[in-house]
């Protein structure tokens, strides 16, 4: 059975220690989906770790690019960012998926 929004919205302010917007039920079901996930503290509060390192590889690669395409132009920084998002592609594609169930009914 799954829980009420409010008790939800207790789960997420005792897990991430911030009061949960009752008007905002979308945050407060992405908070609760990834209570288990790895987080750490950050100005009294907790924060999802993969959503800070998400955000310091985009600030890395903008950067990165912004540097390119002063430095090379144009036409390197769009080869460049082709070759970034074919890495991507070929790693996500590599990746086995998680599996929705428990179990994969057999054919």
């Amino acid at each position: 059975m799954p829980a009420k929004p409010k008790t939800k919205r207790a789960v997420v302010a005792e897990t991430f220690g911030i009061p949960a917007d009752p008007d905002d039920i979308s945050y407060v079901n992405f908070l609760y989906a990834r209570r288990h996930l790895s987080t750490f503290a950050e100005r009294g509060r907790r924060e999802l770790c993969y959503i800070t390192e998400i955000d310091a590889i985009e600030q890395a690669i903008l950067k990165t690019l912004d540097r390119i395409r002063a430095r090379d132009g144009e036409k390197i920084f769009r080869e460049a960012t082709g070759y970034l998002r074919e890495a991507i592609d070929i790693v996500v594609s590599e990746r086995p998926r998680a599996r929705s169930g428990m179990h994969e009914a057999h054919v």
